[in-house]
């Protein structure tokens, strides 16, 4: 614990000077800026440690990881500020708005107007805003913060004092400086108070162009509170959980290795996100403490021959293998501590849904460091057994399948009356996505809302009727249990 002691305080001390050095640079003082120590996956007794080294401010990602340790640390007096600094799921804000001070997270109208009701008391809130316009980052576009604060602004108990962004992972920071220069102007162009910007690899950057909260994690607790994480298979799902966890922060590019068959994709991946790459499997899996298996099913047989015998019994084996039982892992792996996922495409652009399920041997750090994955990807959903993965996979794994078949019907059919293509796409999806926001704000059933909109001998009762004499219901029950029995075979 001693030598743990100095690193931290040393880690700590060298960050401000750093702080101090930047804030020289351009003439501000340090005082404006508050250093938020990220302590995801870092234990309790070393969030106490860099509080007693002068850390007043710390800041989690995850609302049931902050939500354990919060509670381990009620006695420190005063009570440190507690940031919630990552994504928030709206059935979180309940959790959410009673431990956390500041929220920096708020990346839609929909999620505010949750948090204006959740909480009972005025709550600090900033806007999360994607500046560098990436498909896997959430938040605001640049062209969204004014509307939206305007719409915020009306909202009880919610106080918005300013803006953040997460930048993307780059080799030099100076690449991010413009990002930077944007969301500082965004902030004063508003009059808002904050900017949170700036991690450990680009902070100093942030710095200089007027960041007043710094969430750092690495710079502070060392690269050990990171997990180590190997990808069998760097295809384009294993790119996308690849990319969110950096996006993310939950491990940085040093601690990632990716083994792929393909030359040119693993030029591709180092080119573009800087870590490891070979063509060796069994290489890969001795650097991670997670391994992933996001390999095609028809070579899982050969993969699970190669690495059988190669894991150690610590190692959290991760598959999204379609079809993969956890009993075929467990026995083709010669391993027992083995994670089952139901991953689905919208992931790609973390707006996934991810289902999942676990060995008992699968402990509860493990379990943490598998929900933080998923997590960076979009939702996800723990369950305790395993029949229900067939299941999500006929519903949430081919079902967006299903929304794409049926946007392209309902375009070629709107094409089909006379408007343009272009016009009608648009319609079409906004209709959706306002359609499954309704559904979500409304508190409402389908079936309910379905009968709201339906006026007896009007439009919508007629194009309805003619989806029922079609047999539309019957045709989904067909077809998903078509998925789920092909999805039953394929565990066989």
């Amino acid at each position: 614990m001693k030598v743990v002691a100095i690193d931290i305080g040393a880690n700590i001390e060298g960050v401000k000077q750093r702080i101090i050095n930047a804030c020289q640079r351009v003439g501000r003082s340090p005082d404006g800026v508050t250093i938020v120590a990220v302590t995801k996956t870092v234990e309790p007794s070393a969030i106490k440690l860099a509080y007693e080294l002068g850390i007043k401010h710390f800041g989690e990602n995850r609302v049931q990881e902050a939500e354990k340790k919060i509670g381990q640390l009620t006695w420190l007096e005063p009570q440190p500020t507690w940031h919630m600094v990552g994504h928030l799921q709206t059935n979180k804000a309940k959790v959410a708005v009673e431990i956390f001070d500041i929220i920096h997270s708020i990346d839609s109208i929909r999620l505010a107007e949750v948090v204006s009701r959740r909480t009972q008391r005025t709550l600090p809130i900033l806007l999360e805003v994607n500046v560098s316009g990436e498909a896997s980052k959430g938040g605001f576009s640049v062209a969204e913060v004014e509307p939206a604060l305007e719409a915020i602004s009306y909202l009880p108990r919610l106080e918005i004092k300013g803006l953040m962004t997460i930048a993307p992972i780059v080799a030099d920071a100076e690449q991010v400086r413009p990002i930077f220069q944007k969301l500082c102007s965004l902030r004063d162009s508003f009059g808002l108070e904050h900017l949170s910007m700036g991690m450990t690899d680009d902070f100093e950057v942030a710095v200089e162009e007027g960041a007043t909260m710094l969430r750092i994690g690495r710079a502070i607790f060392g690269e050990g509170s990171k997990m180590k994480i190997a990808f069998i298979g760097g295809g384009v799902m294993g790119e996308a959980m690849l990319s969110a966890i950096l996006d993310k922060g939950l491990s940085p590019p040093l601690a990632i290795s990716v083994s792929d068959v393909d030359e040119a994709r693993r030029s591709y991946l180092e080119r573009k996100y800087g870590v490891a790459v070979m063509g060796d499997n069994r290489l890969a899996v001795d650097k991670g403490d997670v391994v992933v298996l996001a390999i095609k099913p028809q070579n899982l047989v050969e993969v699970m021959a190669e690495l059988s015998g190669q894991l150690k019994s610590s190692q959290l084996v991760l598959s999204i293998i379609a079809g993969a039982r956890i009993n075929t892992l467990c026995l083709g792996l010669n391993h027992r501590c083995v994670v089952r996922v139901m991953p689905n495409t919208p992931a790609q652009i973390g707006e996934g849904i991810s289902v999942w399920t676990a060995t008992a041997e699968v402990t509860k750090q493990q379990k943490g460091w598998a929900g933080s994955i998923l997590g960076a990807m979009g939702k996800e959903i723990y369950v305790d057994d395993e029949k229900y993965i067939d299941m999500a996979t006929a519903v949430s794994g081919s079902g967006p399948a299903y929304i794409f078949l049926l946007v392209e019907s309902l375009v070629d059919a709107a094409v089909d009356i006379g408007l343009p293509r272009d016009m009608a796409l648009e319609l079409v999806l906004q209709t959706l996505l306002g359609s499954g926001h309704f559904i979500q704000r409304s508190g409402k059933l389908p079936a309910e809302l379905r009968r709201m909109v339906t006026s007896p001998g009007g439009t919508t009762a007629e194009a309805l009727r003619q989806l029922e004499k079609g047999g539309f219901s019957d045709l989904l029950m067909q077809a998903v249990s078509a998925a789920y029995n092909k999805a039953k075979r394929l565990g066989d």
